[in-house]
């Protein structure tokens, strides 16, 4: 009599197989994506502080030593917007710092 199939070892084995080139590409896996995040996020830094422009400037804002103030001080303020990306991401540094944005290159 011959049996067709898989023993229980050669499953085990797979499954070992798998769990260890999971546990492998996982942490390379989340830093792709962490890569990926931070990519985006320093290619929206100047559409954010180009339309927080056009709103200073929508709404008779002006800057002061603290951030910026709305010419009516009473309407509203804001602090600086100091951002910087840095770390293993690129060898690039993107700073938007004291309301601008800078790059390495």
């Amino acid at each position: 009599m011959q049996h067709t199939g898989f023993t229980l070892i050669e499953l085990l084995v797979v499954v070992m197989i798998i769990s260890v080139l999971t546990a492998v590409a996982m942490p390379q896996y989340r830093k792709s994506l962490d890569r990926a995040k931070a990519a985006e996020a320093v290619q929206l830094l100047p559409a954010i502080f180009e339309a927080r422009e056009r709103w200073m400037i929508e709404h008779g804002c002006r800057w002061t030593d603290d951030g910026y103030t709305c010419a009516d001080d009473s309407k509203m303020t804001f602090g600086k917007l100091d951002i910087e990306a840095k770390g293993n991401i690129t060898t690039d540094t993107n700073t938007l710092s004291n309301n601008k944005l800078t790059t390495p290159y």
